[in-house]
């Protein structure tokens, strides 16, 4: 369960960080086609639907809290 909340933890910093680098011009772009071979493949849920419920209450409640992010 720590390790699925931690996880959840590091979705949120992505979200609030990402602003910040974007009006910073920081992020590297990604190169042309790099996408279309990881969407290639099929990928498993790595998480229940009640895990992934949870992660997105946490999200949800961490964006409410901080509407300065969006």
């Amino acid at each position: 369960m720590a390790r699925r909340i931690a996880s959840a933890a590091a979705v949120v910093t992505v979200l609030a960080t990402a602003p910040a680098a974007w009006a910073q011009d920081q992020i590297t772009p990604i190169p042309e086609g790099a996408l279309s071979t990881l969407a290639a493949e099929p990928v498993e849920p790595t998480f229940t639907e009640d895990q992934q419920r949870e992660i997105g209450q946490i999200v949800r409640d961490y964006l409410l809290e901080n509407p300065q992010i969006l």
